[in-house]
């Protein structure tokens, strides 16, 4: 029976969580987001190790890749398309004034959003695989149950209830991650949840 230290991952995970919930925050919200992400990585990948389970850590890596570079990529293509539709239109179209530079930017701005859409629904797949294989792992349910409702909501953030969803999905991966003991005993169903031996 092998024990297994989790105190790192339990606070580098919870506190990742709690400050990617708080990249929202204006001016220094950016800069939350980034710690918060660099942490919860931290966390999976010494997770990964101790649980011999890599793709923990490739999965979530993959999804927080695909987010970053997806997302410039759909700002550029976005910014490329509007410039492109508007020297069309005043080169080669029938420029009527104001309303075909509008139209052809609105086109512009819906591009963009349905590239987002589908690189949020794209990231948070692999989130949630990454989330899953930790219940698997230890059995706390909270883990998968966060990694559904990121994925699920992803795909619902046409609605406001989507957004909400993936919130709550957040707040409830921070709640899993501060559940870990700071021990874990393999060998036993579920492992064995065991906290930091008192002096």
């Amino acid at each position: 029976m092998e024990k297994i230290e989790l105190k790192n991952i339990k606070y580098y995970g919870g506190i990742g969580v709690v400050l990617t919930l708080l990249g929202g925050l204006r001016r220094i919200g950016p800069l939350f987001r980034i710690a918060g992400i660099v942490l919860i990585l931290i966390a999976l990948s010494e997770f990964a190790q101790k649980f011999r389970e890599d793709k923990i850590f490739r999965q979530y890596l993959i999804g927080v890749i695909v987010n970053i570079v997806g997302m410039g990529f759909a700002l550029i293509m976005a910014i490329i398309t509007g410039a492109w539709s508007i020297v069309k239109t005043l080169i080669w179209g029938n420029y009527r004034g104001y309303y075909d530079i509008f139209s052809e930017i609105s086109f512009a701005v819906v591009f963009f959003a349905l590239l987002i859409y589908a690189i949020t629904i794209l990231s948070t797949h692999f989130y949630r695989d990454s989330l899953k294989r930790i219940a698997d792992k230890t059995g706390i349910k909270n883990f998968s149950i966060a990694g559904d409702l990121l994925f699920y909501g992803a795909i619902g953030t046409v609605l406001i209830l989507g957004l909400f969803a993936m919130y709550i999905g957040w707040i409830i991966l921070a709640v899993a991650f501060f559940s870990l003991p700071d021990f874990w005993e393999t060998g036993t169903p579920e492992g064995q949840r065991t906290e930091v031996p008192q002096d």
